[in-house]
């Protein structure tokens, strides 16, 4: 067996590791069960062991509960604690699993991750993986009453864990997907916000510029609006040869939900005509304009 590889991988994750890793660096059965039986190695939980002598910590829980759970990342409070909030809970060892798995260990709260994305989880030196700091509080935005949730986001801003743009892009993608306190966090993001929606000059400012960023043709400005019941109105940008629309919105969140029946309504309409209607919200546009015009290339 290669102990300097085991003391080695061992010290990365707080003394623990799991039976898998063990037996990639050369244990056998009998070996775990010799080193377990003269206590050089301490059971933490089913399939995870400890070195002894190690320290108990709350890290080090959260090592052997994220081995344990096939690596799922730390999220929700353990993930807020890690970031620095002070309105995070504290002790909780918190975990973001796959659906499939179905029941924590003693003193672990697993979480299901349906719509978690790469770009949501971040590695930090010395710990496993964790959500970043603008999913971690949109994670807590759930359980989170509206006013400590405000407090939340705001250190963050202030520690300059994130912008609010950032916020507002993986508000608009995890919206989609029914997520719980979507509505709390918009209320935020709007009170801590400009006090109207973005100008129209300067939305269209932003929302050029990422056409001009893009390989598409230049566009048609203030196009009748395509409609079949003599809807009146204008589209933002369209290449009526390709029957394209790409709107774009920098109004409010609680607008933007006030309207949400009415706006699908209308690209509905223009897509029975053939036309294909892409949004383009201002985070977007200021936030990540190079996805945005990858956006308008598809």
């Amino acid at each position: 067996m290669d102990i300097d590889g085991l003391n080695q991988l061992s010290a990365a994750q707080l003394g623990t590791f799991t039976r898998a890793q063990a037996v990639a660096l050369g244990a056998t059965d009998s070996v775990v069960r010799h080193a377990v039986r003269t206590g050089r190695w301490t059971r933490e939980l089913p399939a995870v062991y400890g070195l002894s002598g190690h320290r108990d910590s709350w890290r080090r829980r959260l090592w052997a509960a994220h081995l344990h759970a096939g690596e799922a990342p730390v999220g929700m409070d353990s993930a807020g604690r890690l970031h620095g909030y002070p309105q995070a809970r504290r002790g909780t060892v918190d975990l973001l699993v796959a659906p499939t798995q179905v029941r924590p260990p003693n003193g672990v709260r697993w979480f299901r991750r349906a719509d978690l994305e790469p770009e949501d989880v971040v590695v930090i030196p010395g710990l496993p993986p964790v959500t970043t700091p603008q999913r971690t509080a949109m994670d807590l935005a759930g359980p989170m009453h509206i006013a400590t949730l405000r407090l939340l986001v705001e250190h963050g801003l202030v520690e300059r864990h994130y912008r609010t743009v950032d916020l507002a892009i993986l508000l608009d993608r995890v919206r989609r997907s029914g997520k719980r306190g979507v509505r709390k966090m918009a209320q935020v993001l709007d009170d801590l916000g400009p006090g109207e929606s973005l100008s129209r000059s300067e939305l269209e400012r932003l929302g050029d510029a990422v056409i001009d960023r893009s390989s598409v043709p230049p566009a048609v400005h203030e196009h009748p609006l395509p409609s079949e019941r003599g809807r009146t109105g204008f589209v933002d940008r369209c290449w009526p040869e390709a029957e394209m629309i790409v709107e774009f919105d920098g109004r409010r969140w609680h607008h933007r939900f006030q309207r949400a029946l009415q706006d699908a309504d209308r690209r509905a309409e223009a897509q029975t005509l053939g036309w294909d209607t892409t949004v383009l919200l201002w985070e977007h546009c200021e936030g990540d304009p190079d996805r945005s015009a990858r956006i308008i290339e598809l």
